[in-house]
């Protein structure tokens, strides 16, 4: 999330098609709370308001979810993950993508 996709009033995050899976513009609308925590982040330095450890983007979600389970207890939750989400909705978006061609 960067601070010049946040709409002025904190309403909306719009991100970039450059930086969605599906190369289209994403809006998202943002709750009281996360407007909430988003203002908690104003002294963040850079374009990034939850950099990574290093500064960077965050991208290693895998690990992070690993710690967050140990640190939580639940390491053997069974949950799902994110890559098991992000891959039902690439299928999902296939389905829709083949349901809606012209022949």
């Amino acid at each position: 999330m960067r601070w010049d996709e946040l709409s002025k009033d904190l309403m909306v995050w719009t991100i970039p098609g450059t930086r969605t899976k599906n190369k289209e513009v994403t809006v998202v609308p943002l709750s009281a709370a996360v407007r909430k925590i988003i203002l908690a982040m104003l002294q963040t330095l850079g374009e990034l308001i939850f950099p990574g450890e290093d500064g960077r983007p965050f991208g290693n979600w895998s690990k992070s979810k690993m710690a967050l389970n140990e640190a939580s207890g639940v390491a053997n939750c069974g949950c799902m993950t994110f890559g098991g989400r992000r891959l039902q909705a690439s299928k999902l978006s296939e389905c829709r993508s083949r349901s809606t061609k012209r022949f």
